[in-house]
């Protein structure tokens, strides 16, 4: 490894903890390394190298480090960060250090150092005049001009997805899968004999539509394939299933919770009703004084549960939290005809009427639109005139808006959150 390319690629708090690991001397900073400047630091881990490359120690001087042992600890650490990377080829190393924030260059130039010795002595002068020219340090070093942007935009996806939290999503769609059927997953992983993309997409295919999540998912956790990058576009399958799910059940839930609102509120009133015949009667009979106070403990116990059941209700599932925040954060409004097929749904709270956002057009007022994000249920306007005016006023408003094409609440929420994520991704990826 060349020295002076690797501490050209170490930032301040790399070689404050390499300082730290290995008791490098920083002269006027030594009780409060986080203080030194990055030349200051770099300057005294270059002299530290030197002594050990020159074997001795000046008396009060730093203590000697080699480079071999420098190397060899970030390297340990970039894999305790990374266990990926010692399996990874030079193609997807490099893709990963140039897509994944998490990842640094002087991690990625370690790596590259310690798995592919040779190719690193061959680029070598290339890794030095491209650090050199300030730019990207792998540069020519392989050709990966064949992947397409798209690809390169499903990686930054990828990076963007914690393992665990993945698997977790994988391991709850697991268990839902044998809720259904017993013994499922383990039919779909026997048929992957062999585990090929092939195999696999012999057997996705031809599966009936309800069935194919069970193939897809043995396939992702054979072999632990839903932590490689390639296959990011069937791990947002399964998420997207399994969240589709989570929707039309809480959905359901919701329904089956107004039922029992109302049968309870119901049977308070009654209750209150039968209360105040008792109140009356109180003072005639010690009788009935004791069934109006037992009827009380009866009405108290009833606004409990009514109260629990109104908790519950309030509840809200992961999936419909992230979908509120992430309307709220992009400041979204629905403009729909079909108010009464979204009650009961995260969608409820950001309805607005297609019939008001025409007299709004008609009357030129854009208040109540300003700095919104429209999703238009284009069933909501069968004319295609009024459809075109309505575009071409919101254009020329610069209001921005997207068209919701499918039909049912869980095709406008994944539509509606496919867009967002997607205005998302493409920004964190510029910045």
């Amino acid at each position: 490894m060349d020295k002076e390319l690797l501490l050209s690629v170490l930032p301040r708090e790399a070689l404050i903890d390499i300082c730290k690991r290995f008791k490098v001397r920083v002269d006027g900073f030594q009780k409060k390394l986080d203080r030194a400047q990055i030349g200051h630091l770099g300057t005294s881990v270059k002299t530290a190298i030197t002594q050990s490359e020159l074997r001795r120690k000046r008396k009060g001087g730093t203590t000697p480090v080699s480079l071999v042992e420098i190397v060899e600890y970030l390297y340990d650490k970039t894999k305790e960060r990374f266990p990926y990377v010692e399996s990874v080829s030079v193609e997807e190393l490099i893709l990963e250090v140039e897509q994944n924030p998490a990842i640094s260059s002087y991690e990625g130039l370690v790596v590259f150092y310690k798995r592919f010795p040779a190719l690193y002595e061959e680029k070598m002068e290339m890794l030095l005049e491209n650090k050199k020219n300030n730019i990207f340090i792998f540069t020519g070093v392989c050709d990966i001009t064949d992947v397409s942007t798209i690809e390169k935009i499903n990686g930054v996806v990828y990076s963007s997805y914690e393992s665990d939290a993945v698997l977790s999503v994988l391991n709850t769609l697991r268990n839902r899968i044998e809720s259904r059927e017993p013994g499922a997953l383990e039919e779909a992983t026997s048929k992957l004999n062999e585990g090929t993309e092939e195999e696999f997409f012999n057997l996705f295919r031809i599966m009936k539509k309800e069935f194919q999540q069970d193939i897809n998912l043995a396939f992702l956790l054979k072999d632990d394939n839903y932590q490689k990058r390639k296959y990011v576009s069937l791990v947002l399958h399964a998420i997207l299933d399994q969240s589709m799910y989570i929707t039309d059940t809480s959905r359901n839930q919701a329904k089956i919770l107004k039922v029992k609102n109302d049968e309870l509120t119901f049977k308070l009133e009654e209750q209150d009703k039968l209360i105040k015949v008792l109140k009356a009667k109180e003072a005639k009979v010690e009788q009935e004084a004791n069934k109006y106070l037992e009827l009380k403990k009866v009405h108290e116990l009833m606004k409990q549960t009514k109260r629990k059941e109104e908790k519950q209700k309030q509840s809200h599932d992961p999936f419909i939290q992230y979908f509120k925040e992430l309307a709220l954060e992009h400041n979204i409004l629905i403009v729909t005809n079909e108010k009464q097929n979204f009650e009961g749904t995260p969608l409820s709270d950001f309805l607005y009427s297609a019939e008001t956002l025409i007299m709004d057009k008609k009357s030129k007022s854009t208040a109540a639109i300003e700095g919104k994000h429209l999703f238009i249920t284009r069933v909501s306007f069968k004319s295609t005139p009024i459809w075109l005016s309505l575009t071409k006023y919101l254009d020329k408003n610069n209001v921005t808006y997207t068209e919701l094409s499918g039909y049912g609440i869980s095709n406008y929420i994944v539509e509606i959150t496919g867009c967002l994520n997607r205005k998302e991704n493409i920004y964190d990826y510029y910045v």
